[in-house]
């Protein structure tokens, strides 16, 4: 078992927030905290040093990409590609999900769009009306918003969300709001990119039959923050060709020996004081340790996990 240690990332549409959570010294805003990286753009280190590539030599690339993400304001609209179209660009496709954290009343998401073929949206592009194309809706704590690769998608103003991913940096950019850099510059858009990988067969009328996986349970839980745990109650939120992802609270009456897949395993800890075994004591919100493939899972002390699993 390795501690990772978070490594910040500023953001346009980040704020003040992680800075005081994570005592971070910068005039900038910080929009992202990784807790598990090895991507080039920022690596994760254990307490002696070691990257995850150190630690897993076996594995060309680690797959996931596990964040903290808070927005301040909207994110821009955008899509990543699937695997086979990232190939090309010689990086990973970018299949993700959003478990949020903590939302302000009214928080909303982009996810999907209103029209259903490529004709459709080129059509609202050339009228001026992309935003009328853009399906929204409000989210509150404790839901898991699943993004495959292709789904059009933007996090929304005063949302505190943890993000897994698969360990890519594609993102092609839609909309952005006309917002400036600090330099004065807009930011660039990828609109011909993005149309080439969005997925138009899922169509409304398939996510609207899709539940998320997330029970009034969670949501009760998380939207209750002074809870740390909900006693003993485990669920999966997500099972993709990537990685999965399930919640788990224990309540440290006992140390709780954990059933878990034969793989690697990230865990952080969302609530409480939970740790696994061993652990050193950690001051800063959201530690995440990172488990070998067999390496027995014990969490002592009360509180709430999360749990990615790769194969």
């Amino acid at each position: 078992m390795r501690s990772l240690q978070p490594i910040y990332k500023e953001r346009i549409w980040g704020g003040d927030l992680l800075k005081r959570m994570f005592h971070l010294d910068t005039p900038h805003p910080v929009g992202e905290i990784w807790l598990a990286s090895d991507h080039p753009a920022g690596q994760t280190v254990d307490e002696r040093g070691n990257t995850l590539h150190d630690l897993f030599p076996q594995r060309s690339w680690f797959p996931v990409l596990i964040k903290i993400l808070h927005a301040k304001t909207d994110l821009s609209v955008q899509v990543h590609p699937n695997d086979e179209q990232a190939s090309a660009l010689l990086d990973l496709g970018k299949t993700e999900g959003w478990l949020i954290l903590h939302a302000e009343p009214g928080a909303r998401i982009c996810r999907g769009l209103t029209v259903d073929s490529r004709a459709a949206l080129e059509e609202r592009v050339a009228q001026g009306r992309l935003q009328d194309a853009l399906r929204y809706e409000t989210v509150v704590a404790g839901q898991y918003i699943p993004l495959p690769a292709g789904t059009v998608h933007a996090l929304g103003a005063g949302i505190v969300a943890l993000e897994v991913q698969q360990a890519s940096d594609t993102t092609f950019r839609i909309y952005d709001y006309d917002r400036v850099d600090p330099s004065g510059k807009k930011r660039e858009l990828h609109l011909a990119q993005a149309l080439d990988v969005i997925d138009f067969a899922s169509t409304m009328a398939d996510r609207d039959l899709r539940r998320d996986q997330t029970s009034a349970r969670w949501e009760a839980f998380f939207g209750n923050a002074n809870a740390a745990t909900a006693g003993i109650a485990r669920e999966w939120l997500d099972q993709n060709p990537y990685f999965s992802l399930e919640l788990l609270s224990v309540d440290g009456v006992s140390p709780f020996h954990v059933s878990r897949e034969p793989g690697v395993v990230c865990v952080t800890a969302l609530r409480g004081n939970v740790h696994p075994k061993g652990a050193s004591p950690r001051s800063l919100p959201y530690p995440t340790w990172v488990l070998e493939a067999g390496e027995p899972l014990i969490l002592e002390e009360s509180g709430t996990v999360a749990l990615v699993h790769l194969s």
